[in-house]
């Protein structure tokens, strides 16, 4: 018998360790902002397509205070909605996942579950800079 694959969801928050420039997205110009968020999603999805995952993209919104973007990755068994959060406070970039079976939820819906989701308490939209 095969094992079926079941995704389950997963929310993930990283913090970048790596000094950045700047203590916020506000203190970069917009070509940075792009550039940033370019480098960010470029390289997620060159890391999904390595792992031979059909990837396709289905928004990207970049301003002064995030980096969000949602993809639908798919491999032979599993796809799913993926969902990242990228800011940065105190001169490190924080990262927020969701991913979710596409079955259960869709990329606007991991949005705004993202959205709703607290640090310490605090919404995660009041808690970013």
């Amino acid at each position: 018998m095969q094992k079926k694959n079941n995704p389950k969801h997963l929310i993930m928050f990283t913090v970048n360790h790596f000094y950045e420039k700047y203590s916020t997205f506000r203190d970069y110009s917009d070509s940075e902002r792009d550039m940033f968020g370019r480098r960010v999603t470029e390289k997620i999805i060159a890391d999904l397509k390595a792992r031979g995952a059909s990837v396709s993209v289905n928004g990207i919104d970049i301003n002064e205070h995030y980096l969000m973007f949602g993809i639908t990755c798919s491999d032979k068994n599993t796809s799913v909605a993926y969902v990242q959060m990228c800011f940065i406070k105190g001169h490190h970039v924080h990262t927020l996942i969701y991913m979710s079976p596409t079955g259960s939820q869709n990329v606007k819906e991991c949005v705004d579950i993202i959205s709703t989701i607290t640090i310490d308490g605090m919404p995660i939209m009041d808690w970013i800079p």
